[in-house]
């Protein structure tokens, strides 16, 4: 009888690898491309990814359901890519989706058994993010002591991770790994290195101001961490560590909401939804929702949200006055509705299911497993808020969090091959598509900084064919030539432009331009109106449509156009504008009427600029006609 042969397995390299890995997704940034950019890791994670596959033990993993159903949610995406407005754009897109859990088997089969695979791993992230929490205290602590600690200033501490709202959401994240690595380790010098990375965690994401993070670490950690405890105990004790949390939950509700708040820096702008922040997201989720509900099976196709929400009223927003596009709803969970339909937000949820599922059951220590659990829903209640999906490090804790449940490693395999192609097949693809973005989004940002037309030339702007913006490459190309007076060449590239961004306000507003500069008054007239048919308040098209109006001689039509700008939306010329029509104006009621009295007053105002301008302020705040509010002011001069 033939005896089976057993492959010998190498030393675990788990603890290099980890080390490894998470220095490069806590460290690595690239300072010339934009914050969000996470490109570089992706190229990290992918090259790191190989040498771990080869490098690393050749143990065989088995699949389960919620893998199953991962891949098929990245397959759906894929697929609803080919009917998007930018192909590659959302392709690109998938790169975090395909890397973090093939990381995270590779991480795994390095380690049999689980408690040491997660002592390893929270050892490793502790050591490393502990002296970047300790900086940031310290920094942050300076800035309190020297009066300049405030919301806005927080953001500045943002690292590699975006701004500070990003490197919130990692801290609160790594929690339940520390507090397991705590519980693993036997050591009481490295339990206390523990105890100390998680209170100043506790710390910083506190000071940092971030309300997503402080309701995983005082809601969902608490009840979990809790619950791990209660399994610990006996009875009695156990009731007393219930009514300790059932009295500690409130008397937090309390006093968040209580007048003491004020009295707190950190707690002072926790509940704030003023312009920018949670009233920006309001109105965006609102409006998302009636997008999906255009296409609510299949949804409007990957990565066309921040395409399509450009044609919903984006009132009390920054978008209003077309400087800011947004890039996400600021919720995953209905980005993927809007985007992959129906079908996608039901893969998406059951991942979700099916993993909590599997982890519950898996044989893991019940307790091990509430901590993980507690990762999950933490990792849940932040894509209501955030898009942690596209964040590779913040994927990775979640496969972590999930792993018990999602791949069980098969021990002394026979006929053991060299790996599975696919996973190889997988890391390769997402290296050569991230090294070749990474190619565009350098030469893009060279062009933005310095100007660099030649890097710009070599961009190929059918595969990176919008900004980090929205804004098509097309549309700067066609800015080149509308300023070197090529209108007929311009419209092309601003045509051009217009279908991998149908709805960007900047790109219809230079068609109507090119339309105007070229004669054809009546369609450069039709662009204004549909530029600001998907934003009324838009600046440039209001002065754009008011200039043509008032050249064809309609004064009121120039005038109600101008007065809708709002004060703060003034742009430079505005005064300008508005003193010539008023002006016109004048002229145009002394020939209407005769009333002497009246034209008398018209003559002694005329040249009185600052008088004819404050008449166009009070027009916008009364919400009268200029002719009104003229005669309203003059009266109330003749009375005095």
């Amino acid at each position: 009888m033939k005896k089976e042969k057993t492959i010998p397995q190498p030393k675990s390299k788990l603890l290099l690898f980890v080390v490894v890995l998470f220095s490069g997704f806590f460290f690595l940034y690239y300072p010339y491309l934009q914050n969000y950019s996470t490109t570089p890791k992706w190229i990290f994670g992918a090259t790191f990814g190989l040498l771990m596959y080869f490098f690393g033990r050749k143990e065989k993993l088995q699949w389960s359901p919620g893998m199953s159903v991962w891949f098929a949610f990245i397959l759906l995406f894929w697929i609803q890519s080919f009917w998007s407005y930018n192909f590659w754009d959302a392709i690109v897109r998938t790169v975090p989706f395909i890397l973090a859990p093939i990381l995270v088997l590779l991480l795994r089969r390095e380690e049999n058994d689980l408690n040491n695979f997660y002592l390893k791993i929270a050892t490793a992230i502790g050591i490393l993010i502990l002296p970047l929490v300790l900086m940031t205290l310290v920094e942050i602590i300076a800035l309190y002591f020297s009066g300049s600690y405030s919301h806005l200033s927080t953001y500045s501490f943002k690292y590699s991770f975006g701004h500070r709202n990003q490197y919130s959401e990692l801290l609160v994240l790594i929690i339940p790994i520390l507090t397991l690595g705590y519980f693993l380790n036997d050591s009481k010098l490295k339990k206390w290195i523990f105890v100390l990375s998680i209170v100043s965690i506790y710390l910083t994401v506190l000071l940092l101001q971030n309300r997503a993070a402080f309701l995983v670490m005082f809601g969902v950690y608490p009840i979990l961490f809790s619950l791990y405890w209660i399994q610990k105990f006996n009875a009695k004790n156990r009731i007393r560590i219930t009514w300790t949390v059932l009295l500690l939950i409130p008397l937090g509700g309390i006093l968040l909401f209580s007048p003491l708040r004020s009295k707190i820096p950190f707690l002072q702008n926790l509940l704030e939804t003023k312009f920018g922040s949670g009233n920006e997201r309001l109105h965006i989720w609102k409006n998302s929702l009636d997008l999906w509900k255009e296409s609510p099976l299949f949804g409007k196709g990957s990565g066309d949200w921040k395409i399509e929400i450009l044609r919903t009223p984006l009132e009390y927003t920054q978008a209003e006055g077309g400087t800011v596009f947004f890039q996400r709803t600021h919720n995953d969970f209905i980005q993927v509705a809007v985007e992959n339909g129906a079908l996608g937000l039901l893969l998406f949820l059951l991942f979700f299911g099916i993993g909590i599922y599997l982890l519950l059951k898996s044989q893991f220590d019940r307790s091990k497993q509430l901590l993980l659990l507690g990762g999950v829903i933490g990792y849940i209640l932040l894509s209501n808020f955030s898009f942690p999906i596209e964040k590779i490090e913040l994927l990775v804790l979640l496969f972590l969090f999930l792993l018990p449940g999602l791949s069980l490693l098969k021990m002394k395999t026979k006929n053991f091959k060299y790996g599975a192609i696919g996973i190889v097949v997988l890391l390769i693809f997402s290296l050569g598509l991230s090294l070749k973005w990474i190619t565009y989004e350098i030469k893009y940002f060279l062009y933005k900084k310095d100007n660099d037309q030649l890097a710009f030339s070599e961009i190929d702007k059918t595969k990176y064919t919008i900004d980090p913006t929205s804004t098509p490459l097309n549309w700067q190309e066609g800015n080149e030539m509308f300023n070197e007076k090529n209108f007929k060449a311009a419209l092309s590239k601003y045509e051009q432009a217009l279908e991998y961004n149908p709805y960007h306000v900047h790109v219809i507003n230079n068609i109507g331009s090119c339309y105007y500069a070229l004669g054809n008054i009546a369609e450069a007239e039709n662009q204004y109106k549909k530029a600001l048919s998907f934003n009324p308040k838009f600046t440039e098209s209001i002065m754009n449509y008011t200039s043509l109006e008032f050249n064809r001689g309609n004064i009121d039509g120039a005038l109600n156009l101008i007065l809708t700008i709002p004060e703060q939306n003034e742009p430079q010329n505005y005064r300008m504008y508005v003193l010539a029509i008023a002006k016109a104006k004048y002229h145009e009621m002394m020939n209407k009427y005769d009333e002497p009295l009246f034209e008398s007053e018209l003559l002694e105002t005329i040249h009185d600029d600052d008088f004819l301008f404050s008449v166009s302020r009070g027009a916008r705040i009364s919400g009268e006609c200029y002719e009104v509010e003229l005669r309203n002011q003059l009266a109330k001069m003749t009375v005095k």
